[in-house]
C-alpha cells in the first residue's frame, strides 16, 4: 500500500489580499471642521474690512438734523422765518465721508443781541457734540462755522441786531459750564416783541415798579429780630447793568463788595459783566418779566402766556448774555412773579445752572421764593429800594432805612439802579457803613 505522504493543514488560511476595516479618529473630524470655521470666519472679516474701508461714511442725516435744530432755536428766539435764509446744500466728500454743506445768513430783530445769540448756538451746538469756530467781524457780524466730527456742515452769518459782543469765545477757563441743550419743539415763527425805535431812553427813564411797597410787605422770610447783632451785614444790588457809558464807569469805580445785575440785550451787557468780575464784583442776570401795566415788552421779556420751551430758551438766551451770572433777580415782573406755572418753568432753569434767586418783591403777591424753596434753589427777597424816587434827600433816607433794617434783622438786602445821582451817591453814602460797623457784602452771603 502506497504511502500517502501530505503536508499538515495549518490551524487557519490567511487570504492573500486581504482587506482590513479600520475606524477613522472622532476627533481628527472635529478639528478639521472648526478649521474650517475660522478660515470662513477670518475671511468674512477681512471682506468686511475691505468693504468697509472702501464704501463712503454718510453723515448727511445727522448734519440734516443739526440744521434743523439750529433753525428751531431762530424761530424759538423770535427771529421771523422770512429773516432766515438757507441756500441749498452742496455734497462734500472727504476721503471715505460724505455730508451736505449748508450756508445760512440770519438777520436779527432789533430785540436781540449778536453776541446773544451767537452765545446761544455755541451752548446749545456744543451739547449735540458740534464744534463752533467764529471769525469776528469789524462789522459786527460773525461768521459761524460748524463741524461735526471734524466736518464743517454749516456756515451761518449773523446780521443785524445789536451788536452785544460778537468776538471769538472765551478760553475754557473763562468761559461758564455749558449749558443745557434746549430742547426746541417746532414752533411758528413768532412775533417780535414790540420795543420803541431809536437810542435807549436815558437811565433814570427806564421802567420800574413797586415803588408803592413798603418794607412793612416783605414777609415771605417772616425774619426774626436779631438780638445783640455785632455786625450787621447788608447788600446791595446796582440793577440795569448794561448799557455802559460813564455811569458804569462810575458804579464800577465804587466798593466792589457791590453786587451789579446785568440786564440782557443791552448794547454793553458782556462787557460790563466781564468788567465787573474781573474787578471783584458780583454779578447777576437782571431777567425782564412781564410787569402788570400793559406796554411794550421790553427785549427778550418772558410772559405768562409763553410755554416752557419758549421761557427756557429766552432764559438761556439771556444767561449767555451775562457771563460769570451767579445768580438772577427780576426786572420788573410783578405780573409774572406771582403766576406759579410760569415761575415753574423759569426757576427750572436756575436751578439746572446751579444759581440764586433774589426776589426784587415787585409784587406782595410774589410766588418767586416759595417756589424755589420747594425746589431746592436759594432764594432771597430785598429788603429796601433805594431810588425809586430820583432825587439825593429820598435816596439819603432810604440808606438810613436799610441801616436801620440791617440792626434790627442783622442783615438787609437793597436794589438800586444804574443812574447818575445813584452812582454819586453810593460813593458818598458806602463809607458810611464802617463807620457804623455795618459790613457791605455780596448778596449771595445773604442768599437762604
Amino acid at each position: 500500500m502506497a504511502n500517502d505522504q501530505s503536508t499538515p493543514a495549518t490551524d487557519a488560511a490567511v487570504p492573500q489580499n486581504p482587506t482590513v476595516n479600520v475606524l477613522p479618529n472622532p476627533w481628527s473630524s472635529v478639528w478639521i471642521g472648526l478649521g474650517a470655521v475660522v478660515a470662513g470666519a477670518v475671511l468674512c472679516f477681512l471682506l468686511a474690512i475691505w468693504f468697509l474701508g472702501t464704501r463712503p461714511i454718510s453723515l448727511e442725516a445727522q448734519t440734516r438734523n443739526l440744521v434743523e435744530a439750529l433753525d428751531d432755536l431762530f424761530l424759538v428766539n423770535r427771529v421771523p422765518e422770512s429773516q432766515i435764509r438757507w441756500d441749498a446744500p452742496e455734497l462734500r466728500q472727504q476721503e471715505n465721508t460724505r455730508w451736505q454743506q449748508y450756508q445760512c445768513e440770519v438777520t436779527l430783530p432789533e430785540t436781540l443781541s449778536i453776541g446773544g445769540v451767537q452765545k446761544l448756538i455755541q451752548k446749545d451746538m456744543t451739547q449735540r457734540n458740534v464744534m463752533v469756530a467764529i471769525e469776528a467781524q469789524e462789522t459786527y457780524e460773525p461768521l459761524l462755522k460748524l463741524s461735526f466730527y471734524g466736518h464743517e456742515f454749516a456756515h451761518v452769518r449773523l446780521r443785524g441786531g445789536t451788536p452785544g459782543s460778537a468776538v471769538a469765545p472765551a478760553s475754557p477757563a473763562e468761559s461758564q459750564p455749558a449749558l443745557p441743550a434746549v430742547q426746541l419743539a417746532e414752533l411758528p415763527p413768532q412775533p417780535t416783541p414790540a420795543v420803541a425805535a431809536g437810542p435807549p431812553p436815558p437811565l433814570e427813564e427806564l421802567p420800574l415798579e413797586s415803588s408803592g411797597i413798603e418794607e412793612a410787605e416783605v414777609t415771605p422770610l417772616s425774619r426774626p429780630a436779631a438780638v445783640d447783632v455785632v455786625a450787621p451785614r447788608v447788600a446791595i444790588i446796582v440793577d440795569d447793568g448794561g448799557y455802559g457809558g460813564d455811569v458804569t464807569d462810575q458804579i464800577l469805580s465804587l466798593d466792589s463788595a457791590l453786587t451789579l445785575s446785568i440786564l440782557p440785550h443791552t448794547p454793553a451787557a458782556e462787557d460790563t459783566a466781564r468788567r465787573a468780575a474781573e474787578l471783584g464784583f458780583e454779578v447777576m442776570l437782571h431777567m425782564p418779566m412781564q410787569p402788570s401795566l400793559s406796554g411794550s415788552l421790553f427785549p427778550g421779556e418772558i410772559t405768562i402766556t409763553m410755554n416752557e420751551v419758549e421761557i427756557r430758551a429766552l432764559a438761556a438766551n439771556a444767561l449767555a448774555q451775562v457771563p460769570g451770572a451767579v445768580g438772577v433777580n427780576n426786572h420788573q415782573g410783578s405780573e409774572f412773579t406771582r403766576n406759579e406755572p410760569a415761575m415753574r418753568f423759569f426757576l427750572a432753569v436756575v436751578k439746572e445752572h446751579s444759581l440764586f434767586f433774589v426776589d426784587s418783591l415787585t409784587t406782595a403777591e410774589s410766588v418767586a421764593c416759595t417756589l424755589a424753596r420747594e425746589l431746592e434753589i436759594p432764594c432771597t427777597v430785598r429788603d429796601v429800594f433805594l431810588d425809586h424816587q430820583n432825587n439825593p434827600e429820598y435816596i439819603r433816607e432810604r440808606f438810613d432805612t436799610l441801616v436801620e433794617r440791617s440792626r434790627v434783622h442783622g442783615r438787609a438786602i437793597a436794589i438800586c439802579h444804574f443812574r447818575p445821582i445813584t452812582a454819586t451817591l453810593l460813593a458818598e453814602l458806602l463809607p458810611r457803613l464802617a463807620q457804623e460797623e455795618v459790613e457791605l457784602v455780596h448778596v449771595s452771603e445773604l442768599v437762604e
